[in-house]
């Protein structure tokens, strides 16, 4: 099973996530990265930090970035139109 790492950038500042997590795929690292993104955005704002200033940046076990995930996707997801229902 592949490892992913969820390495944290706050603007300037980075940190790499040094333990990783075993995913079934790319995708599954993306859902549970974006879940956390959306748990961590109310205790950023707690400490007065700017969670839109915050993202994810996915690499694998030979820590090349496969994919980067803005927090501000979490509020892009609150902003899509609701279907109307039937």
């Amino acid at each position: 099973m592949p490892q992913f790492f969820f390495n944290f950038r706050e603007g300037a500042k980075h940190t790499i996530d040094r333990h990783g997590t075993d995913f079934d795929s790319l995708e599954d690292a993306y859902l549970d990265a974006f879940e956390a993104a959306q748990e961590m955005w109310s205790d950023l704002l707690l400490q007065k930090r700017d969670p839109r200033a915050c993202s994810f940046e996915i690499s694998d076990e030979n820590g090349t970035t496969l994919m980067q995930l803005p927090f501000m996707e979490v509020l892009d997801v609150c902003a899509r139109p609701v279907e109307a229902e039937q």
